[in-house]
């Protein structure tokens, strides 16, 4: 399945997006209004919906359709300021409920939604009196997107994706024997405070990785790094090894076409994690390790700019 960079267009190109999402899932009757106080409201629908939430059950009255989005690639719907923008929807929906101009709420977002969070969220927004509503995360929305080709070309969401041409094989192979080598991989916490890099923060700044996913890579991916060294500095892995270096040689060469579709090397990172995990499937049980050994390279300066900090 691909799944789209949303987190790198802007708040008006989302909102064309959800708009053209709910033209197939609601109907053609879908409008978008004109930028200006919304009053919680970015596009409506009225009628007999297509197929949503379902097509044997689709929602028949007034729709109110909201478009939230975030730069963040790494936000999610759990995120207390998210949760605080929701509690300052629910004030609009309420108004909108009592005049009679909404029935039903439908919020898209390109945060990451986990299922508890939906059905909190939802509890929180049907307490306006609305008849139901419904949270569509990121990851429902690369579904419809998958689903709906058509959209993808007219937004043109595919223009990085066509110039990135990265196989990624030993990536998989290393991977794929390291897992096998470790077993039941358990971080080890404490060597976190062995990888303190004096001036890491130099190669941050000059790759634009922000604060907030470096220390992402510090509290999820470090305590992994012993490990790694241990396994690829093992002489009986050398073909591994060698592995490697061709992976952070190829990656480092294609770079300058990403840097010119993201500003900040958080969406690089993310837009590789997801270009490997649509092209391989055998990881998808391990897909937490495809972040682990790019943030290796990166911390190791064998990915990014600045080879001479390490």
């Amino acid at each position: 399945m691909n799944r789209y960079r949303l987190y790198d267009i802007n708040c008006d190109d989302f909102e064309k997006i959800v708009i053209l999402l709910c033209q197939k899932i609601l109907g053609d009757g879908t409008v978008s209004f004109s930028k200006g106080p919304d009053g919680g409201r970015d596009g409506a629908f009225q009628g007999k919906a297509n197929s949503f939430p379902s097509i044997s059950n689709p929602w028949d009255g007034k729709v109110v359709i909201q478009a939230k989005h975030t730069e963040n690639p790494v936000a999610k719907c759990a995120d207390p300021e998210f949760k605080g923008t929701i509690l300052k929807e629910v004030e609009k929906i309420k108004k909108l409920v009592e005049a009679g101009e909404a029935d039903y709420y439908i919020l898209f977002t390109n945060r990451k939604l986990s299922g508890s969070q939906e059905i909190q969220l939802k509890n929180t927004i049907l307490k306006t009196g609305i008849k139901d509503a419904n949270i569509i995360g990121i990851e429902s929305i690369n579904l419809y997107l998958n689903q709906f080709s058509d959209i993808v070309k007219i937004c043109s969401l595919n223009s990085t994706k066509q110039h990135f041409n990265f196989k990624a094989d030993d990536l998989k192979d290393i991977i794929i024997k390291f897992y096998e080598h470790r077993g039941n991989i358990i971080p080890d916490k404490t060597t976190a405070f062995n990888y303190n890099r004096p001036k890491i923060q130099k190669k941050n700044e000059i790759n634009n990785l922000s604060e907030g996913y470096y220390n992402y890579i510090e509290q999820d991916s470090v305590p992994y790094f012993k490990d790694i060294d241990d396994f690829l500095k093992n002489p009986r892995n050398k073909e591994v090894l060698d592995y490697y270096y061709n992976i952070s040689d190829e990656l480092n060469s294609k770079l300058a076409i990403l840097r010119q579709a993201y500003d900040c090397f958080d969406d690089i990172f993310i837009f590789i994690y997801d270009h490997i995990v649509g092209i391989h499937n055998e990881l998808k049980d391990k897909k937490r390790l495809i972040n682990v050994f790019m943030h290796y390279m990166y911390f190791h300066c064998d990915l990014g700019l600045g080879h001479n900090l390490c």
